[in-house]
């Protein structure tokens, strides 16, 4: 009597569950991330912040908003916008 065997070869190792340790290892990792993304959204920031825009012409125009004042300024170019920025920088 003659037997056939089948072999399966694999390129990995067969897929095991992960621990429960491992679980929440990854479940406080993700959380402390999630945690601190929150935490910068309702951190005050003193940082002006610059936009770039398009007019409806196409030409473009850039936005930076000073939080400290609550102002808007609109600038039409970058050196504008450089003089601005170090405006803002020196005076706080």
């Amino acid at each position: 009597m003659v037997t056939t065997r089948t072999v399966r070869l694999i390129d990995r190792p067969p897929h095991r569950p992960p621990q429960l340790s491992e679980v929440m290892h990854s479940i406080a990792i993700a959380l402390q991330h999630m945690g601190q993304g929150i935490g910068q959204m309702f951190e005050p920031t003193c940082e002006p912040t610059v936009v770039k825009g398009r007019d409806p012409h196409g030409n473009p125009y850039w936005e930076i908003y000073d939080p400290n004042t609550e102002r808007t300024m609109f600038c039409m170019s970058e050196t504008e916008v450089d003089v601005w920025l170090d405006y803002l920088v020196r005076r706080h």
